[in-house]
């Protein structure tokens, strides 16, 4: 079985396991070996900052499901986690080829999978400055 949530308001059962964090993907796969369960969970925890800031936000990011992935692994799950950035103008940090390479995903459908993420991370920013000044986006000033 293998079961992955990318960042959805109705989580898996198992997400409530990992107290109230929610990376923006988990994909769970549990297979039976001689009846014996090996269950493996793989977070990746997506970050788009300034391309300066990339080492900073793994870190960071690195730091805060640390305990998660511990929990995981003592509740008798194989758990990886990933921190991946890519730079607000597309630039993707070593985090995100390491992790496709991880997951066996290598040559030409590994450089195509950086440049996919690489260039929805660039719209997204994109977006989000050109919406910079939308009224909507105001601080209200009713308390």
């Amino acid at each position: 079985m293998l079961a992955i949530s990318a960042d959805e308001i109705s989580t898996t059962e198992f997400c409530t396991h990992i107290g109230g964090f929610r990376p923006e993907i988990q994909a769970l796969s549990i297979v039976f070996n001689n009846c014996v369960p090996t269950k493996k969970i793989i977070l990746v925890e997506l970050t788009v900052p300034w391309e300066e800031r990339c080492t900073q936000a793994h870190e960071r990011k690195k730091a805060k499901y640390e305990d998660v992935v511990q929990e995981c692994r003592e509740a008798g799950w194989r758990a990886w986690n990933y921190p991946i950035e890519v730079g607000c103008r597309g630039f993707p940090a070593p985090s995100l080829g390491k992790m496709f390479q991880d997951m066996g995903i290598v040559g030409q459908a590994r450089k195509l999978a950086i440049k996919k993420v690489s260039q929805a991370a660039e719209r997204g920013s994109s977006w989000l400055w050109l919406r910079r000044n939308a009224s909507s986006w105001k601080s209200s000033t009713n308390g």
